[in-house]
């Protein structure tokens, strides 16, 4: 039954990339949804890659598209597994920050307050700086506006 509903989701995703459906905001327990990220990404990216999960041990709940996030690791972990030909190792961490307003501006963040980090790391061959200049230029922000209803961010708000 667990095949039926990932593909289910898959299917959904797919439709909503091609009719630029608006995102399915609301809140998320990244905690409770890593283990089957995991899961994923481990039969995807095979044994040649080592996959390393981190969360803080009281993670919070974040408003965000749980689909689009979990697309969003997928293809950092397809990119990354690109980057390591070899085999090599995969981080992915989410923490918990709380950002003051110096702290927004420097981060991306819409405005001060609470927020969920999600830290992706390999050992691959890295990028040209070419590609590195424009690492996010592509996609759809997957996380709600602001408070305020204003641009959409990168972190994912608490």
């Amino acid at each position: 039954m667990r095949g039926i509903d990932r593909g289910a989701s898959l299917t959904h995703r797919l439709l909503a990339f091609a009719r630029k459906q608006p995102l399915d905001i609301m809140p998320v327990d990244l905690a409770a949804m890593l283990p089957d990220t995991g899961n994923l990404l481990g039969r995807t990216l095979g044994e040649h890659v080592t996959i390393r999960l981190d969360r803080d041990d009281e993670l919070w709940s974040g408003m965000a598209d749980a689909a689009q996030v979990e697309n969003a690791l997928l293809n950092l972990a397809l990119n990354a597994r690109d980057a390591m030909p070899g085999g090599g190792r995969l981080s992915i961490a989410f923490s918990n920050r709380v950002f003051d307003a110096a702290d927004a501006r420097q981060h991306g963040a819409p405005a001060a307050g609470d927020y969920i980090m999600l830290a992706v790391s390999d050992t691959g061959t890295g990028m040209t700086p070419d590609v590195a200049a424009r690492i996010f230029d592509v996609g759809e922000k997957i996380v709600e506006h602001d408070a305020a209803g204003q641009s959409p961010s990168s972190p994912l708000p608490h």
